[in-house]
């Protein structure tokens, strides 16, 4: 039972893992516009609730999924999990 729950939450999972990579290319560009003139730096800005809602759901799911495999983590480590698939900008 717990099996397929973790299937579904990784269905549900994927669309979110997308945005994510979608929103860091997203900041990697505009920091590299930013460069060049500060007004580059608003578009970034502007992606900060979805990036951070974003961020909550995916955490949210990766701590689901260890504790359906009954793998103790807290919120913190599924936290460090999630922002370990990227790198920093």
């Amino acid at each position: 039972m717990a099996a397929i729950f973790i299937l579904l939450l990784t269905l549900v999972e994927i669309p979110f893992v997308l945005l994510c990579w979608l929103d860091y290319f997203w900041n990697l560009i505009w920091k590299s516009l930013s460069g060049i003139s500060a007004i580059f730096v608003i578009p970034s800005i502007l992606t900060i609730p979805i990036t951070v809602v974003n961020s909550f759901i995916l955490t949210t799911i990766i701590y689901l999924k260890h504790s359906l495999n009954n793998q103790n983590i807290n919120f913190d480590e599924a936290a460090e999990k999630h922002l370990a698939r990227f790198p920093e900008l």
